[in-house]
């Protein structure tokens, strides 16, 4: 169970482990938002610019 910031709880480093645990939460149930693709059986890889 995720425990609230409490006053004294709060710093630098309970802020980052709580965006860390918030940002796992968010990828938990990713799905993908594109089809995989691939080309000669092989999976395509794609580069962001």
């Amino acid at each position: 169970m995720v425990n609230p910031i409490t006053p004294s709880s709060v710093g630098l480093a309970a802020l980052e482990a709580r965006l860390r645990e918030d940002l796992a939460w968010f990828e938990l149930f990713a799905k993908r938002w594109i089809p995989a693709r691939t080309l000669d059986g092989r999976p395509v890889i794609a580069w962001r610019s």
